[in-house]
């Protein structure tokens, strides 16, 4: 598995998903029914690094590379504290 292709995959993804829900959120927002899918747009949007980190270091454990998986680790345990706290 190519780290590369599989981060940029996945981020592409996760982009195209979020502007698609975002649009389709506001189109709905006209008829008053939108906000829903609207957030969830903006949520994915907002998640998506989160995402391409998430690929990236099962990416790195696959191709057996110790060092950046452990700094990704890290990134990940470093931004879930972060939420957690916000969340307090």
């Amino acid at each position: 598995m190519n780290t590369n292709r599989s981060t940029a995959m996945a981020l592409r993804i996760s982009v195209v998903l979020g502007i698609v829900l975002t649009v389709a959120g506001l189109i709905l927002s006209v008829t008053g029914n939108g906000d829903r899918v609207l957030y969830s747009g903006i949520f994915l949007l907002v998640i998506s690094p989160l995402i391409g980190v998430l690929v990236t270091f099962l990416s790195l454990v696959l191709s057996g590379d110790r060092f950046w998986a452990g700094i990704a680790a890290v990134l990940i345990a470093v931004t879930f504290s972060g939420v957690v706290a916000s969340l307090l």
